[in-house]
């Protein structure tokens, strides 16, 4: 009897351990990486104690973004090191890492690193992407699909109709899409990476869900709306979530909308602090049409327009769990000079 209790207690134990790592704030892991990020590129700390850094944050977290695990597999091939790329590579395939997104890094495949160990790192991919496909919210995923589709949609003119009555019509339209978003927000999270994962044209088709993905609903309003192909087009080298920015920026000051839900979602990992900065600055540079505004700047994706001083805008980036300006602008540098891929996410903003 006593072996059985201290085994009922074993499992326990470990229930609460799993447990506490699935609500374990990721405001601690966003700012490990904005450190991180800062000493590489900005501070020029090049020392492997870097890659041993972000092996550590990783083995913290089940869920990471895709996107750091890129940029950490780059800094250990740049620094010559492959036990811990195959470490970032291994959390990678647990987070959304595919054959056809790995295409977009020229830098990782043309490496030494990776040639030797391709045969291994396919059965990486193969092996972990069941456990990356079962934290996908299906029913998430399919109504926001639906919801960003119809959006597409009404921004455009139906066939035949006035500017005027066009922009009147999808006004009053983006509202009521605005309180579907809410309301799933409410419901299941932010539809971001963690919830929905990284872009990929053929997600639902992989979790047999049919008749629900973005070819699906061009075809359905192609007819009607004038819209084009590429609205319903994801590209899988963006390595993230991209479908909640352009819902956002459709419609003036949406930031003001989110804010209930923002420091809650990005806590729980269910938002990047970037794209909640791509938000705000979007909603900052239209002041003029915002009754309320937040007056936090981050400069974020336009290394050529400073709207504040660096300092503000790097204690803001700071206080966002987001890189300086500095290291912001060295990435640049190494994506030109290495051919990197440093940049993620709409239109590279991440």
């Amino acid at each position: 009897m006593r072996i059985c209790f201290f085994q009922v207690v074993l499992v326990m134990l470990i229930a609460c351990l799993c447990n506490a790592q699935g609500k374990r704030s990721y405001l601690r892991y966003h700012d490990s990486v904005r450190v991180i990020e800062n000493d590489f590129f900005e501070e020029g700390d090049t020392s492997k104690k870097i890659l041993e850094r972000y092996r550590r944050l990783f083995e913290t977290y089940d869920f990471v973004y895709l996107q750091d695990c890129y940029t950490a597999m780059q800094i250990a091939i740049f620094l010559g090191d492959e036990k811990h790329f195959m470490k970032f590579m291994e959390k990678a395939t647990k987070n959304g890492l595919t054959r056809s997104n790995l295409n977009g890094f020229q830098y990782i495949l043309k490496s030494d690193i990776y040639k030797k160990n391709e045969k291994a790192i396919g059965f990486m991919i193969t092996e972990h992407r069941p456990h990356y496909l079962s934290r996908i919210n299906k029913e998430l995923l399919v109504q926001f699909v639906k919801i960003y589709a119809e959006d597409q949609a009404q921004k455009n003119c139906l066939t035949g109709e006035s500017t005027a009555d066009c922009m009147r019509r999808y006004n009053s339209a983006y509202q009521v899409e605005l309180e579907k978003v809410m309301k799933l927000i409410a419901k299941y999270g932010m539809p971001s990476d963690k919830l929905i994962g990284v872009d990929q044209k053929d997600i639902l088709q992989e979790l047999a869900i049919h008749n629900a993905d973005l070819a699906h609903y061009y075809q359905k309003f192609k007819g009607f709306y004038n819209i084009a192909p590429s609205q319903y087009e994801l590209d899988n080298r963006a390595v993230a979530s991209t479908l909640m920015i352009p819902l956002m920026w459709h419609g003036n000051c949406s930031y003001l909308g989110l804010k209930p839900f923002l420091d809650r979602e990005l806590e729980k990992g269910n938002i990047h602090p970037r794209d909640i900065a791509i938000i705000k600055d979007e909603d900052y540079r239209s002041v003029n049409l915002c009754e309320s505004r937040d007056s936090v700047y981050y400069n974020i994706g336009d290394e050529q327009l400073l709207q504040l001083s660096r300092q503000k805008i790097n204690l803001n980036r700071a206080n966002g769990f987001i890189c300086s300006f500095e290291a912001d602008s060295v990435k640049t540098v190494y994506q030109d000079r290495y051919k990197m891929v440093l940049r993620y996410g709409f239109l590279g903003k991440r």
